[in-house]
């Protein structure tokens, strides 16, 4: 009796223990049921995303680019809030052979999208002046920034094209500041850790920044590039020996007149080349009716510093000369300017 009396006694205790154990598995399976709602909500957030591009084909001349739409749409699960992705060229088929880049950016191209979201692009499509006429592909690739593995690609077949009737600039830069040839909209080839660049406006009295993308420089936030001042050359800071190329259509030159006043930058167009500097002078009295006294100088990268025209000194296809004109004229880029003086003795 005294035996049986014990167990009644400890009965309590076991019910207690049972009691626990049935919490103990419900609180495991809890854990477990968590675990697997985390791992399928972090499936369903980290998700490949769209990639669509509107121009799947290509023609591009060689020495220029083009920027074709690039467009992202977030995939995840409503219940995620905002993601993080990325979309850029990859190396692949002739990434290494292009200048390819995302327009507004110079470094990975990450943006935060919420579900069923998109966001659209510009990107930049690039033939080296080198590369030879023919049939290439260039990727795109989109993928989450938490996983880049979830990641869409596309394709994009290039036709580039021969060009003629072009003028050719190589230059060649020192350490320190340079000045480049340069027409507005043409592409810039080489020296890729240059990544902006200035150039003169006569209308604001002062430099405007341009930011490059690729090949193509355009005026940062808020600047803008008057129609009369797109020959205008640039400055360009190096840190390094390198080479700038670029290939213009000679037909911007014989399309466009050049709006001559107080001081401005100028690349010397084709029609120009191997003129004397002081013709320039009498083609504006000319342009004019009133005697122009127009004072020239050009940046000596090796010294750093402006160093003015001689008597002797001719213009050359691609230099870039400061000029200050005491007169108004206009003089069309694609004449020779000995035309253009007339009869002025």
């Amino acid at each position: 009796m005294e035996k049986g009396s014990n167990i009644i006694r400890k009965l309590p205790l076991l019910a207690a223990l049972g009691l626990l154990l049935v919490a103990a598995f419900a609180f495991s399976a809890g854990v477990t049921s968590l675990a697997g709602s985390d791992a399928n909500t972090a499936a369903k957030c980290t998700v490949t995303p769209q990639l669509f591009i509107e121009q799947e084909n290509v023609p591009i001349s060689i020495g220029s680019a083009k920027t074709i739409t690039i467009t992202v749409t977030a995939m995840h699960d409503v219940a995620c809030g905002p993601e993080t992705y990325g979309v850029d060229f990859t190396n692949a088929y002739a990434g290494d052979a292009f200048n390819l880049a995302i327009m507004g950016k110079q470094e990975r191209n990450l943006f935060t999208l919420g579900a069923g979201q998109s966001r659209t692009f510009g990107g930049v499509i690039g033939i080296p002046p080198y590369t030879l006429p023919g049939n290439y592909t260039v990727q795109v690739t989109a993928y989450s920034e938490d996983d880049h593995w979830k990641q869409v690609s596309r394709n994009i077949k290039i036709e580039a094209k021969p060009i003629n009737n072009y003028t050719y600039w190589k230059t060649d830069l020192t350490i320190g500041w340079n000045n480049v040839p340069y027409v507005e909209g043409i592409s810039l080839y080489g020296c890729p850790n240059i990544t902006s660049a200035y150039r003169f406006s006569p209308s604001k009295n002062d430099y405007i920044t341009m930011n490059r993308y690729g090949p193509l420089l355009v005026p940062a936030r808020n600047e803008t590039v008057l129609k009369n001042e797109q020959f205008g050359g640039l400055f360009v800071f190096s840190r390094e020996r390198c080479t700038v190329e670029s290939i213009v259509p000679n037909e911007r030159f014989s399309e466009e007149k050049l709006a001559l006043s107080g001081s401005q930058l100028l690349t010397i167009p084709p029609a120009w080349n191997n003129e004397p500097t002081k013709i320039l002078g009498e083609a504006c009295t000319a342009n004019s009716n009133v005697t122009a006294t127009v004072e020239m100088k050009y940046w000596n990268a090796g010294s750093q510093k402006w160093t003015s025209a001689s008597s002797v000194d001719i213009l050359k296809t691609g230099q870039v000369w400061q000029i200050t004109s005491s007169a108004k004229c206009t003089l069309d880029l694609g004449q020779p300017l000995e035309t253009q003086r007339g009869n002025i003795q």
